[in-house]
Order: structure tokens, then sequence, then C-alpha cells
């Protein structure tokens, strides 16, 4: 896929959202990062939160195994039983 680079395009992301899209080998050597400048609070309230809104029990999580095509053509690598 190519992309036509447009330089104005970019220098007016930079200036809406503070984000360089410039093709780069090493992030931040244009010193145009997200959120340039704006830096954490000292403190933050979390009187309000919701403690565990977003905990899944680890015996609750499912991850996929993908095995490559060489392990799927040895049987003896399929259908093994959980430890």
């Amino acid at each position: 896929m190519l992309f036509e680079w447009d330089e104005a395009e970019n220098q007016a992301n930079i200036q809406q959202h503070g984000v360089d899209f410039r093709p780069q080998s090493n992030p931040g050597e244009t010193g145009h990062l997200p959120q340039e400048g704006k830096k954490m609070k000292d403190e933050y309230d979390f009187s309000n939160a919701e403690q565990g809104k977003f905990y899944i029990p680890a015996e609750d999580i499912q991850v996929p195994i993908y095995l490559d095509q060489e392990n799927t053509a040895n049987p003896s690598l399929k259908h093994q039983p959980p430890c």
C-alpha cells in the first residue's frame, strides 16, 4: 500500500493533536510526542472509583494457542489434556 506524504497536513496534525506521523526510526526524535507538554497531576481523586470493575479472575481467562503447520501435523501434540 502506498501513501502520499503531505507535510502541510502533518504540520496541521501536530498543531491540533500534538502527534507527528512523519516516518521515524526512533519515537520522539522529532520532539513531537502525543500529549507533549502535558504532565501528570501530583494527586488524583479516586474516592468515587469502583474497585475491581474490570477484574477478571485468572481461571476465567481463555487464551487461544495457535500452532504452526509443523506442529499441527504431529498427532502427539493434538488433544493433550491440560496439566
